[in-house]
């Protein structure tokens, strides 16, 4: 399951951001959104964090091996790839 929780520069709150609006709510110079991957399988999680964030096809896969990755990202304080175990 994905699940995403984004607040946009004035305030407004969303859940359950779907992967197709992640791009959008990147270009919000200050908004903040997060987004976990729990449960889904590498196939699904490795071109969203790659195309999507932007991240280093290595940092990538560590984080898939390590657990259910998460993304903290916003313009101003850039994007964070975390990695969590796996439940």
């Amino acid at each position: 399951m994905i699940r995403s929780l984004y607040r946009a520069q004035d305030g407004t709150i969303r859940t359950d951001l779907r992967a197709d609006g992640f791009t959008a709510a990147l270009q919000d110079a200050g908004g903040l959104l997060w987004v976990d991957f729990s449960g889904e399988p590498s196939e699904v999680c490795e071109p969203i964090l790659r195309e999507t964030f932007g991240f280093h096809p290595l940092a990538v896969d560590d984080a898939l091996r390590s657990g259910s990755p998460a993304v903290q990202a916003g313009r101003r304080g850039g994007s964070r790839l975390y990695a969590g175990d796996q439940q």
